[in-house]
């Protein structure tokens, strides 16, 4: 019983001595796993890689909003200029892309209405200062009571009719840009001229010399391009994610490599219908740098 009692005993201490040789064998094992999946780059290496070793950082990662969309200016840096009334092309005196300053002559017009209409005007204004003579005399007349009231109402009323028919002849002709001072002592003009309403570059020319121009059709398209602005479309499902003050980094189709910077100004509360976004309004900080851009460049910019 004793010599079983050492037998046993001396096989526990073998199983045991067996394990302690596998755990050792299994620990050198994983060490040399662990040694195996190790880089080591001499000095040399580091310098010919040019790598550079850093502290760990904590830095909070942003999410960005993708969108797309063009470069456009303000309502009030746009202009559409038609012709008031129909009348022929007689000149044109700039180029498409041609730098204009507001008032700039672009174009001379020319038809026997507009002669006609300055006659009229002086016709009628001769005609008014005769009525005025009348109602004058007449009011005097009444003061006296030499004549009835009914005669003095009936030049009252003759000449304030006058007076609004020549009134309204003068808004006609000075929208025409005809000079009243010059018509008043008998210059009529033939030609009329078409002139910028804004500062800016011609965009588009939709005539041509000899052309009839019919009432309120396009003749030219002028362009201020200093407050352009980046106008972007974002997605239903990012609405929610974009508001003013915002930071925009874009770039034009043509030149992906250079970065512009701006900034939210206006958020649409409505939605465009196809696709189903919103426009943003992005004021660009660095203008001076910004003399290539057009307006109406497709850009891509991230929020």
């Amino acid at each position: 019983m004793k010599i079983k009692r050492i037998y046993l005993l001396l096989l526990s201490i073998l199983f045991g001595l067996a394990a302690c040789r596998e755990t050792a064998s299994n620990s050198k094992e994983l060490k040399h796993k662990e040694e195996s999946t190790k880089v080591i780059l001499p000095e040399s290496k580091i310098k010919d890689l040019n790598l550079n070793i850093g502290k760990v950082e904590k830095m909070m990662i942003y999410k960005t909003v993708q969108a797309n969309g063009k470069l456009s200016v303000p309502p009030h840096n746009s202009a559409l200029i038609t012709a008031i009334v129909g009348a022929n092309i007689q000149d044109i005196f700039v180029l498409e892309g041609e730098k204009v300053k507001k008032g700039q002559t672009l174009a001379l017009i020319a038809h026997p209405n507009l002669i006609q209409m300055q006659t009229d005007f002086l016709k009628k204004t001769e005609e008014l200062n005769f009525l005025e003579s009348e109602y004058n005399r007449r009011k005097t007349m009444f003061e006296e009571n030499a004549i009835s009231g009914k005669a003095l109402l009936e030049a009252e009323t003759q000449y304030k009719s006058k007076l609004a028919e020549v009134n309204g002849l003068q808004k006609q002709l000075q929208q025409l840009q005809v000079d009243m001072n010059k018509l008043k002592t008998g210059e009529i003009i033939a030609q009329i001229p078409v002139k910028s309403p804004i500062d800016g570059f011609v965009e588009q020319i939709f005539v041509q010399i000899g052309q009839y121009v019919s009432e309120q059709q396009p003749m030219f398209s002028v362009l201020n391009n200093n407050h352009l602005h980046a106008d972007l479309l974002v997605y239903e499902e990012n609405a929610d994610k974009v508001k003013i003050g915002q930071k925009v980094f874009f770039h034009t189709q043509s030149s992906p490599k250079k970065n512009y910077k701006a900034q939210i100004i206006a958020v649409s509360k409505s939605f465009e219908e196809q696709p189903k976004a919103i426009h943003i309004h992005a004021d660009i900080d660095d203008k001076e740098n910004t003399a290539n851009l057009i307006a109406g460049m497709f850009i891509e910019g991230s929020i």
